[in-house]
């Protein structure tokens, strides 16, 4: 899944992130003190998978080749035929050259070599999540402003984050949760001055009603998104607004 959409300055804000998160344990024992005089030695494969599962196959391909050692170096080629290197440094620091001119296509290995990628892909999520998180939910305050909406702010502040706008959309319905279960828990403290008893098969079928009637509204919204992007929503949004103006 492409969680962020591809452009220079998200590719900026993840590598550094990737090499950032490099650390010995990554690497084989084997490779480890020649890591330690070399840092990034070792560390190619799992930094360029890792970055491929961030911005997806269709943006971002892996090479490999046999260098001068006959070991094998892994890099990252973009959509735009550009050659992303992370760990070009233990090459460069050494005065030689990555074997880029024998490059071939690859894909991500298997077994422990997988499992360093996913290791080091929930490090660099962790790290994009946590300020992504307070980033939009700085921008969900402006909802206090009356007519601004909730989901719209987090969708906002998620598209100048660089999120596609179908993940900017998901995101924000999955932050009603915790505000829905909230007023839920709440909304049993009024259940004691009911004057009426409740009736269990009325109380089930507009609950099964609800939830129905929800998720095809979501299912719907998700779709006209992908399809038509946010433009209806905002000219819907501004002609409303300009009408309620005319009339106070």
């Amino acid at each position: 899944m492409t969680l962020i959409s591809y452009d220079e300055e998200n590719l900026e804000k993840v590598s550094k992130l990737i090499v950032e998160n490099l650390t010995p344990d990554l690497i084989p024992k084997k490779w480890r003190k020649r890591n330690s005089i070399t840092p990034m030695f070792g560390h190619c494969h799992t930094a360029s998978a890792c970055l491929q599962k961030v911005f997806g196959t269709e943006n971002i391909k892996l090479y490999r080749a046999l260098d001068e050692e006959d070991i094998w170096h892994w890099w990252c080629v973009d959509k735009n035929e550009k050659v992303i290197d992370l760990t070009a440094d233990q090459y460069y620091t050494l005065g030689r050259i990555p074997p880029y001119n024998k490059g071939e296509k690859a894909s991500m290995l298997g077994w422990s070599y997988k499992n360093r990628v996913f290791d080091l892909l929930k490090k660099v999520e962790k790290n994009l999540s946590g300020k992504h998180a307070v980033v939009i939910g700085l921008f969900q305050t402006f909802s206090l402003i009356s007519g601004a909406s909730r989901s719209g702010t987090a969708i906002t502040g998620s598209l100048l984050l660089g999120y596609k706008k179908e993940e900017a959309a998901k995101y924000s319905l999955m932050l009603s949760i915790p505000t829905i279960l909230g007023a839920l828990i709440f909304s049993f403290r009024d259940i004691n001055t009911l004057k009426e008893d409740i009736n269990i098969l009325t109380t089930f079928i507009a609950f099964l009603t609800t939830f129905i009637v929800s998720y095809l509204s979501i299912s719907l919204f998700l779709g006209l998104v992908k399809k038509l992007g946010y433009m209806p929503f905002i000219v819907y949004r501004l002609i409303l607004g300009i009408i309620l103006l005319w009339l106070i």
